[in-house]
């Protein structure tokens, strides 16, 4: 994967999003990143959220980009 990556719609179709993150146009982590961000800025008003793991969301995104990198992309969702 490259260093610089082209920023995902956060409201694109699955297949575009796991599309991407196949390519290596984003990386996990930065997904994780951008919609972490989305909820931190919507969520006060929109009040979606109990509780938000980020924490274990970027473990999580972390595990998965070793995996792509590994040749084991685990699928879209």
């Amino acid at each position: 994967m490259s260093g610089a990556q082209t920023p995902i719609d956060p409201f694109a179709p699955l297949h575009e999003v796991a599309g991407a993150l196949v390519s290596g146009a984003v990386s996990p982590v930065a997904l994780t990143e951008a919609m972490l961000a989305r909820i931190a800025e919507h969520d006060p008003a929109l009040n979606a959220f109990q509780i938000v793991l980020a924490d274990q969301a970027r473990q999580a995104a972390d595990a998965a980009a070793r995996d792509i990198a590994g040749g084991r992309y685990r699928g879209p969702l």
